[in-house]
């Protein structure tokens, strides 16, 4: 929604923000079956159609996401500092209907086999820290940053049911709602880079071997380990921008 600034004093701001997203999940709805003469037909779904080896599913499939966020941020002459504190909010819910064709009929018609329906809500929050200090004026910068996720709590709901000849089967044992709920701790990752301008048209960026859980490996010359990027003397990531 675009960040909206409570307070400014001199280099420093409050910020508040509000991000919302969606995502929709969009499969083929039609299907096929052969009628009394023996012509394929062709039929349609109320939501998405995804193939099972003993029928079709018909599928509704959305998520959502919410984020409010605080952020400040300082500028002196060669430092500059920012943080923002964020409350990751998602919720997806997805409903699968399981049919297959009628076998007594020869009109397309569907009978159901199963139904479930599932929930899923999370919660996340995260402390963002970033800082430059421009080392060398205009020309060679220091970028540091710490990601704190202070905890992830998922609460997941699912709820099934089954049919015989598309009547509810009260006996099957896997029927009624289940529920996983996880909560984990927190999780810190830690980030360092340069951004140096080599001419006044091109710019070099360079992450250093600083891996996740803020593993650092001065010696170790190995990228795809689980310990880390490698070495301080190896480069992960680098990025080079012209601009004309």
């Amino acid at each position: 929604m675009g960040a909206f600034t409570l307070t400014t004093a001199g280099n420093f701001s409050l910020d508040v923000d509000l991000d919302y997203g969606i995502k929709l999940h969009l499969y083929e709805n039609d299907y096929s079956y052969q009628d009394a003469t023996g012509k394929y037909q062709i039929k349609t779904l109320k939501g998405g159609r995804l193939h099972r080896d003993a029928g079709i599913a018909d599928i509704f499939e959305i998520n959502h996401s919410l984020t409010p966020s605080i952020s400040a941020g300082w500028s002196g002459d060669r430092l500059r500092l920012a943080c923002r504190l964020g409350l990751p909010m998602t919720a997806y819910i997805k409903n699968e209907m399981s049919k297959s064709l009628n076998p007594a009929g020869t009109d397309g018609s569907l009978v159901k086999t199963g139904d479930s329906t599932t929930t899923e809500y999370t919660l996340k929050p995260m402390l963002d820290l970033a800082m430059q200090w421009e080392i060398i004026p205009s020309r060679l910068f220091l970028n540091a940053g710490g990601a704190l996720g202070i905890f992830e709590a998922t609460f997941n709901t699912v709820d099934k049911k089954y049919y015989v000849n598309g009547v509810v089967d009260e006996t099957n044992p896997q029927r009624g709602k289940q529920r996983y709920n996880r909560f984990e701790p927190a999780a810190t990752n830690l980030y360092l880079g340069v951004t140096f301008f080599l001419i006044p048209n091109m710019e070099l960026q360079a992450a250093l071997g600083v891996g996740s859980n803020n593993n650092i490996n001065v010696f170790d010359t190995g990228f795809n380990n689980t310990n880390g990027r490698g070495g301080l003397i190896n480069f992960g990531n680098i990025l080079v921008t012209l601009k004309f």
